[in-house]
């Protein structure tokens, strides 16, 4: 069901950066888990396709955060249609940047970048540089994203070339399901392309990644795809 907002009661004074959220970052993020690769179709079909660059070109996490009223509220905020005088798409990167770097899943990327500062920055420069980043504001528009960018997927050899977009399809909406739990009317979506720290290979033109927002469930999937010959 889509999500409608009265814009007559939207505060349109409500903060547009990130340091305005009160938000405790180091005590966020618990029970982080690296996601097996078998137990997703989806991601079994995109390590079929790889070039394996980096090993499996598939890095795989998810993890849920705690109870929190100011991070409750930022994503309430980064829900809103853009284009409000309320909503400033800036935030993006600094969310996606301060979720990865400030809390406690900065443990399993640290080996891929210099220091949390480093990486938050890295984040938001490359935002800025190539505005690499999409919000999605409806579950369709993941679920064909993540469909159309398997269906493509591969290097010299690839799934259309073996598989029919129906197949592709119904891939995809088993992996989301799983996700999300046939709940999409409470999740947030995120899409950036190229290279964000030191784990994607560097000649890579096929990088991307995935930020997916569960919130009845307070669980967060970050999905990263690499390749190159």
């Amino acid at each position: 069901m889509k999500k409608y907002f009265d814009l007559e009661k939207l505060n349109v004074n409500q903060p547009r950066d990130i340091k305005n959220y009160q938000v405790i970052w180091e005590d966020l993020v618990q029970d982080i888990n690296k996601i097996e690769i078998t137990d997703y179709e989806y991601l079994v079909q995109i390590q079929n396709y790889t070039n394996n660059v980096p090993p499996g070109g598939i890095f795989a996490y998810n993890f849920t955060y705690r109870e929190d009223k100011e991070f409750e509220r930022l994503l309430e905020d980064l829900y809103l249609p853009q284009g409000l005088d309320r909503y400033n798409e800036s935030i993006e990167p600094q969310f996606i940047g301060a979720i990865l770097s400030k809390t406690n899943f900065y443990t399993v990327l640290s080996e891929y970048a210099n220091s949390c500062e480093s990486l938050s920055n890295r984040i938001i420069e490359a935002y800025k540089q190539d505005r690499i980043m999409r919000r999605y504001d409806t579950h369709h528009l993941i679920e064909s994203t993540l469909c159309r960018y398997l269906y493509s997927y591969g290097m010299y050899d690839f799934f259309y070339n073996d598989h029919t977009l129906e197949e592709a399809k119904k891939i995809t909406l088993d992996f989301t399901d799983a996700i999300f739990e046939n709940n999409y009317d409470n999740t947030l979506y995120f899409d950036f392309y190229g290279p964000w720290n030191d784990w994607f290979d560097e000649h890579s033109c096929t990088d991307r990644s995935f930020l997916l927002i569960n919130k009845i469930e307070r669980k967060v999937w970050v999905l990263c795809f690499s390749h190159s010959d």
